[in-house]
């Protein structure tokens, strides 16, 4: 065939696509197809029953359960010819035409039901430009004609139009919005839900006008009380809202599931309590309150509950946002959102060094201005510690607890970026791709990023003695839904190490002061982390009982103003975690591998009896520790032991003032008279212990060392 003539034959091609497509048979089964699973929560409530493949609410009904007057106000109201029809009106259509050329109104859409019964079924085509999709349109509507009779059409029309906010469909409409079955709706009740077609959020008077035009070509004799059905359908502005971020709790949940399984069928029986879900949703609520004057404006939250016996480990709250509802971001879930992680993977960064025998608890690292070189071109990364000081010598334990930079980038290179970039693959991190030297050594300081359910998650095998197991999500006639597969990262001696040292409140006293969000009066394991520029606040801490992950910042990516995973993040895992403990008796953590040792703090043997020490918990085979010989002989000279020279203290606004001070600790000489001078006008004086405590006011302050009206040191402190 030459090539005029292909061309000539090219033209046939669209038609012939079409007569095929209009040929292939249609059954009503095929409209109602979307409809899916069913899910249920563990106190027994029903998220979305019926949710369609849009994300909303929807149940199908026989035509025969729906009113007559309800049929008959529909086609009245939408397609007055309807029944004569073949799918489209041509009358319609020209009148629309004649309007739009020889008029000034705008052209008007002349949709049939059936055409607005495509839209629903194939909301895609909405994206492509007005003529194309007003050609699929027609075909679509033509084929239904074809292949289905007007009743069937009628009847998947009904049970699937968008009506208001996220319910599809009069049946799903009328008991969302006027608590009743389809067969009970009152012909007042029916006009109200066939208005909201044309336009699912319209102004009250624009609702209300169009309420009484469609009864008047009804019938007039109809009374029509508009109040009731203004505040039934939550129009006057404020029951809508109040409505929306008390009930959106569980949609995210909803949304997640239905993406994970989209051709799941039947009924799931979750282990998500609504009651729970809507408890944490509260205090995100409240807590977000207080943070929005620091420009932290969402939240999200993930809560584990921990297996007992041969329980699995559940799901049982996801909180992806304030308000499912909210304009622009509400939708995004921030429990699957991927973000720089901050310092909430040190502590799997140094249970792989614990696991892999490079550390122990004990082991002493440099917390000082070093450069670290990442390439053969001799590129160098300089980290820095987020009070942009440096503490000298300190144990293992010393720097997970306080969060130094310094210290686990140290810790990083000699693991190496490779193992542990293979560690977050195999705990199922899939998203960490790329070479791991893409990465570098910012990946101790969580630069790979990562969701709050992944670290969440990873942090219950601490809580599992070193047992990542699967997460259950629920069952579906028995059968588990779960996500993860069972792996033994950590022994159980490095787990319990990692717990022991996430649960020492005195360790981290040096960082966050005496008085924070991560103390509790039971154990409580418990790691922060703030992104570069205060972008993401994290908490994630668990007890024996439950694993508690907290994120908050902005959808859009935009700073805070300074809000910490501490401040920020650690407020709400705070009360979060009150709430889940307030009915468990259960509040032990116990360390049945470990034992207690003394352990000098810049040295790391065990402590003599002059040594500045710390109390840490570490694995019974260290019977051959050294003892500190560093110390032993007499003190001549008082010196500071806390606070330390340039150390942070920040003042917390929604405390009272006289509840908030310094603790100073001296190691006193003997035959030494010693006190301090506070910003060189006061004096403070010490008790036969060598403490007393600083007021905590901002600013910078000095304090000067004094021995028998000698001064032996000053260090500057900084109040913020």
């Amino acid at each position: 065939m030459h090539r005029s003539e292909f061309l000539s034959f090219i033209w046939l091609i669209p038609p012939f696509v079409c007569l095929v497509g209009l040929a292939l048979p249609l059954h009503q089964n095929d409209l109602n197809k979307k409809i899916s699973l069913n899910i249920r929560s563990a106190d027994k409530k029903q998220f979305g029953k019926g949710l369609n493949g849009n994300g909303a609410n929807q149940e199908w009904k026989k035509l025969s359960e729906f009113p007559y007057y309800l049929k008959e106000i529909i086609i009245l109201a939408e397609d007055k010819r309807f029944i004569y029809h073949n799918g489209i009106d041509p009358i319609a259509i020209g009148h629309s035409i004649y309007t739009g050329i020889f008029t000034k109104q705008k052209f008007r859409g002349a949709s049939t039901i059936t055409q607005q019964l495509v839209r629903s079924i194939n909301p895609d085509i909405l994206s492509l430009p007005f003529p194309i999709r007003k050609i699929i349109e027609i075909a679509l509507a033509l084929k239904y004609s074809m292949w289905i009779n007007k009743d069937q059409i009628l009847e998947s029309y009904l049970n699937t139009i968008s009506i208001h906010s996220n319910y599809d469909g009069f049946p799903a409409a009328a008991k969302r919005y006027f608590k009743k079955d389809i067969r009970f709706l009152s012909i007042q009740e029916s006009i109200a839900l066939i208005v909201l077609i044309r336009s699912n959020s319209p102004p009250i008077s624009k609702f209300k006008e169009r309420c009484i035009s469609l009864r008047d070509k009804f019938d007039k004799s109809i009374v029509m009380d508009l109040d009731y059905l203004t505040n039934s359908l939550e129009l006057n502005g404020n029951t809508e809202t109040i409505e929306n971020s008390v009930s959106s709790e569980n949609l995210h949940f909803e949304r997640w599931i239905r993406t994970l399984y989209p051709d799941q069928k039947g009924i799931l029986n979750t282990h998500l309590s609504s009651n729970t879900n809507h408890h944490i949703h509260k205090i995100v609520l409240s807590e977000l309150e207080s943070l929005k004057k620091y420009n932290a404006t969402n939240a999200a939250v993930i809560v584990l509950k921990l297996s007992k016996g041969n329980e699995p480990l559940k799901l049982i709250s996801m909180i992806g946002s304030k308000n499912f509802f909210e304009e622009n971001s509400g939708q995004v879930n921030g429990t699957l959102a991927y973000r720089d992680a901050g310092s909430t993977l040190k502590p799997l960064l140094y249970g792989l060094g614990l696991e892999k025998k490079i550390f122990t608890p004990n082991s002493i690292f440099h917390d000082e201005e070093k450069s670290f070189q990442i390439n053969q071109s001799g590129e160098i990364y300089s980290p820095r510690n987020a009070d942009l000081q440096f503490w000298g010598d300190m144990t293992l334990a010393e720097a997970l607890s306080n969060s130094r930079n310094i210290p686990a980038v140290d810790a990083l290179q000699k693991i190496s970026i490779t193992d542990f970039h293979k560690f977050l693959r195999i705990i199922g991190w899939n998203h960490l791709n790329q070479n791991p030297d893409k990465f570098g050594l910012g990946l101790a300081l969580g630069t790979g990023g990562t969701t709050l359910l992944q670290l969440t998650y990873a942090y219950s095998s601490y809580a599992m003695k070193g047992k990542l197991i699967p997460l259950e999500i629920g069952t579906i006639e028995g059968m588990p839904i779960a996500i993860g597969k069972e792996i033994k990262i950590f022994s159980d001696e490095t787990a319990e190490e990692i717990s022991s040292i996430l649960m020492n409140n005195e360790l981290r006293k040096r960082a966050f002061g005496n008085r924070n969000f991560l103390d509790f009066p039971y154990p409580v394991a418990v790691k922060t982390g703030t992104s570069k520029d205060y972008r993401n606040s994290w908490t994630i801490g668990y007890t024996s009982g439950y694993v508690v992950g907290v994120w908050v910042g902005n959808f859009s990516g935009e700073r805070s103003n300074e809000v910490s995973g501490t401040f920020g993040a650690g407020r709400i895992f705070h009360s979060v975690m009150r709430y889940l403990m307030e009915d468990n008796s259960d509040r032990t953590f116990s360390f049945s591998k470990l034992r207690e040792y003394k352990i000098c703090r810049k040295t790391g043997k065990l402590a003599s009896e002059n040594c500045n020490h710390l109390t840490i918990h570490m694995r019974n085979n260290n019977k051959s520790l050294p003892i500190c010989k560093d110390h032993l002989d007499s003190i001549e000279s008082a010196e500071f032991i806390s606070p330390i020279d340039g150390q942070i203290f920040i003042y917390h606004p929604f405390l009272r003032k006289d509840t908030q001070s310094i603790p100073i600790r001296v190691r006193i000489a003997k035959n030494k008279n010693v006190i301090i001078l506070w910003n060189e006008k006061e004096t403070l004086k010490l008790n036969s212990d060598g403490q007393t405590k600083l007021p905590l006011i901002q600013g910078i302050h000095n304090l000067t060392l004094i021995a028998d009206n000698q001064i032996l040191q000053n260090i500057q402190i900084i109040v913020k």
